[in-house]
């Protein structure tokens, strides 16, 4: 096979157009810089997946609405010995930087401990189980209230703060100002937070909510809060979201990081959102679903043409995801402008904005 045949060189000429694109089609200068921030980051992608704080990313980040404290962690400073508050993939990362660090990591504590006894060839203890040192926490979603858990027991600890932070207020929702009054679409539902953020962003002006939740203990969740705390108009869905209807497998961590995967040990059912929204009107489409957000995105051209809805799209997920979306997007809705956010300290949490 010659050199030819091996290289699609128009697919690379092609490539490079979308890319132009992207970048000519974002509305400001921070959109410019979290642009060239993504790209660096997507480029070496590896490196930056064990959660480092990441000098691009802490740039812009300063710049969002919080103001985000992005003060790294002095690793140098932190006493031996160590507990590790989180079992998952933050965890596991965070393990291996302290260890390489010289720094005494002595277990890990997780509400999971019955399940998973141990994590990292450590033992995994309950989270009341008194410990002497300082504990490290390894979550950007519960952090706060994991503090305030751990700050209501009798024993004295000192906690340290998350290696990476993340603005979870503001994410999803810098570009209110393009949402008309309609129904809202939380891809990735995971814990309801986004829900109940966006309730409060719109101060309740809306028709409807379609809730995506594949993750069954997720979903579970989800029905809870929502009675709980009476959302009205919510309407909770256990499924992914994909081209069409459909069937997949599906990794289930019970948290945000739940994911479609062929390593998977169950099986989920996929729904195009076109099929599902009906003559609703949508007005703003989130989401935040691992990876699947292309595929998602085209099982709803139709309503995407039709409603022109305000967009906020993940695209950290997959190397490349910032200029196939938008380019997508664009050749859906021509009249579509870009803009990009990055919400955390770290590789993650870029979203893409997408509104006329």
């Amino acid at each position: 096979m010659g050199l030819e045949e091996k290289i699609s060189f128009q697919n690379g000429y092609d490539y490079f157009e979308q890319i132009r694109n992207c970048y000519n089609s974002l509305i400001d200068d921070l959109s410019r810089d979290v642009f060239w921030v993504r790209l660096q980051i997507d480029m070496q992608f590896e490196k930056f997946q064990n959660y480092e704080p990441c000098p691009w990313a802490q740039k812009v980040f300063s710049s969002s609405k919080s103001g985000g404290n992005i003060d790294a962690l002095a690793l140098n400073a932190l006493q031996s010995p160590v507990y590790i508050y989180g079992i998952g993939r933050m965890g596991g990362c965070i393990y291996k930087r302290l260890l390489e660090k010289g720094i005494e990591v002595k277990g890990f504590l997780d509400k999971k401990y019955n399940i998973e006894s141990v994590c990292c060839g450590l033992p995994v203890l309950a989270p009341d189980t008194p410990v002497e040192g300082t504990i490290v926490i390894a979550s950007t979603t519960y952090d706060e209230e994991i503090r305030q858990y751990l700050q209501s027991l009798s024993y004295n600890v000192k906690l340290y703060p998350p290696l990476v932070h993340c603005d979870n207020e503001h994410q999803y929702f810098d570009f209110m100002e393009f949402y008309c009054s309609g129904a809202f679409v939380d891809a990735g539902c995971f814990n309801c937070g986004t829900t109940i953020n966006f309730i409060k962003e719109c101060k309740g002006n809306y028709s409807k909510i379609f809730a995506f939740e594949p993750d069954d203990k997720n979903y579970q969740r989800c029905i809870q809060i929502v009675q709980q705390q009476r959302l009205r108009d919510v309407q909770m869905i256990q499924a992914g979201l994909g081209r069409q209807e459909d069937t997949a497998r599906f990794e289930s961590f019970n948290n945000g990081s739940s994911h479609v995967s062929e390593e998977g040990s169950q099986t989920i059912r996929i729904v195009a959102l076109d099929d599902i929204v009906g003559d609703e009107k949508i007005s703003f489409i989130k989401m935040d679903i691992e990876g699947a957000e292309l595929d998602a995105l085209m099982g709803a051209a139709n309503i995407i043409q039709r409603d022109k809805p305000l967009c906020a799209i993940c695209v950290y997920h997959k190397q490349g995801d910032m200029f196939v979306i938008s380019d997508y997007l664009k050749k859906l809705v021509p009249e579509y402008r870009f803009a990009l956010r990055h919400y955390s300290s770290a590789w993650n949490e870029t979203v893409l904005y997408a509104f006329i």
